[in-house]
C-alpha cells in the first residue's frame, strides 16, 4: 500500500473531528428550528457530514482499488517471467535442435561426398583401398611377388566390404575364390572387432 494512501486516510479521519464538534450543536437547531431556518439547518447539518464521509469513503475506495491493481500487477508480472522462461527454454531447444540438424546435414554430405568419391573411382583403386583395409601387408606381399593366394583372420565389415567388390563385373581380372570358413563361427579380436577366417586368390594384373 503507497505512503500517500495512509496519509489520505489519517487526513480524512482527522476530518471527522469538526464535524463531532459542530454536530450536537447544528443538531439542535435543526430539531427547534421551523419552516426556512429547519431547511437552511438540514442543509448545514448534510454538507457538515457529507464531505468528510465522501472523503473517507473515496479514500477506502482508491485504497481497494490500489490493492486489486497491485495484485493484478503482481500477477501479471509472474505470468509474464513464466512466458519468458518458456520463450527462453524454446529459444534453446530451437537452438539445440538447429545444431543438430546442422550436424546432421554435414555428416550426411560427408557421407554422400565419401560414397561419390568411392563410387568414381576405378574398381582397381577401391580393391586395392579395401585389401589395405584388410591388411597392408598384402599389397606389399603381391608386389614383392612372393603371394598371390591369400588366408588369414580379417576383421568381418572388411571381409563383408570384399565380398562385395567381388560380386562386381570387373572382379574375375584381379581377385577370385573368396571363401569364409567356419559358418557363424567368429573371433573376437584385441581391438573388441569380430574377425573371420578367410581365403582369396590375388592375380598378378593387380600390379600392373
Amino acid at each position: 500500500m503507497p505512503v500517500s494512501f495512509w496519509i489520505f486516510l489519517a487526513v480524512s479521519i482527522v476530518s471527522f473531528i469538526p464535524v463531532f464538534r459542530d454536530h450536537s450543536e447544528t443538531n439542535d437547531c435543526f430539531k427547534s428550528s421551523r419552516g426556512r431556518a429547519k431547511f437552511k439547518a438540514g442543509v448545514h447539518l448534510v454538507a457538515l457530514w457529507i464531505i468528510p464521509v465522501f472523503s473517507l469513503a473515496g479514500t477506502v475506495f482508491l485504497g481497494v482499488e490500489s490493492i486489486s491493481g497491485d495484485a493484478q500487477m503482481s500477477s501479471l508480472t509472474t505470468q509474464l517471467g513464466t512466458v519468458s522462461n518458456k520463450l527462453e527454454t524454446t529459444e534453446s531447444q530451437l537452438s539445440s535442435a538447429t545444431n543438430e540438424i546442422s550436424i546432421l546435414v554435414t555428416t550426411v554430405n560427408n557421407e554422400s561426398n565419401d560414397l561419390v568419391a568411392a563410387k568414381v573411382k576405378p574398381y582397381k583403386e577401391r580393391l586395392v583401398d579395401c585389401l589395405n583395409s584388410l591388411n597392408p601387408g598384402i599389397m606389399q606381399s603381391l608386389k614383392n611377388g612372393t603371394v598371390t593366394h591369400v588366408q588369414g583372420n580379417f576383421e568381418y565389415s572388411r571381409i563383408m566390404e570384399l565380398q562385395s567388390l567381388t560380386m562386381d563385373s570387373a572382379a574375375p581380372q584381379f581377385i577370385s575364390h573368396l571363401q569364409q570358413f567356419g559358418t557363424n563361427t567368429f573371433a573376437m579380436g584385441p581391438d573388441g572387432n569380430m574377425y573371420r577366417f578367410v581365403s582369396f586368390d590375388l592375380m598378378p594384373t593387380l600390379m600392373q
